[in-house]
């Protein structure tokens, strides 16, 4: 299966906690679904960028556009995986390697599938409680998109601390 790379980043980040908690806390304010869009498409531009390949500096601009647009700031590097994952997909996609490609984006279709499952699993046993703004509670390593690693149920925890800042922590 090919996707472009906007449709790829779009279904990623369908399973990046941090989306997860701009869209259920409203982090970009009453504009935060435009705000994803934008992101969703300067990040494939940035990534259509044959001369942008280092994933550091990657992570490190998705890392200033978190915080300047939604005010958040990463403390579990998982900009590092997302910037990972796109830059491989189009890598791939430049190459035109269509077998890379398509195993790429079914361990990402894999992910998300597990997602869902333990979503509706976890929606029958709690009934419809919102669980804190995330629709999961594994861990943003299966942004990482390995198939090997078992499910641990991690329930992110939301602290604040005395300057206003609302941080999520794993346990």
């Amino acid at each position: 299966m090919v996707l472009t790379t906007k449709e790829y980043i779009e279904k990623l980040f369908a399973v990046w906690d941090t989306i997860d908690f701009i869209i259920s806390e409203n982090a970009g304010g009453d504009e935060t679904k435009e705000k994803i869009e934008w992101f969703i498409e300067v990040c494939a531009d940035y990534a259509e960028d044959k001369n942008n390949t280092d994933i550091m500096e990657f992570a490190d601009w998705i890392d200033i556009i978190l915080n300047d647009e939604f005010n958040v700031i990463l403390e579990d590097d998982s900009s590092v995986s997302v910037a990972k994952n796109i830059l491989e997909y189009c890598d791939a996609l430049r190459k035109n390697d269509e077998v890379l490609m398509d195993e790429i984006v079914k361990k990402l279709l894999k992910v998300i599938q597990e997602r869902s499952k333990n979503s509706s699993v976890k929606r029958k046993v709690e009934g419809n409680s919102d669980n804190e703004g995330s629709t999961d509670d594994s861990s943003d390593e299966d942004m990482e998109v390995q198939e090997d690693k078992p499910q641990k149920d991690r329930k992110p925890k939301q602290v604040t601390d005395d300057d206003g800042w609302t941080t999520i922590q794993r346990n």
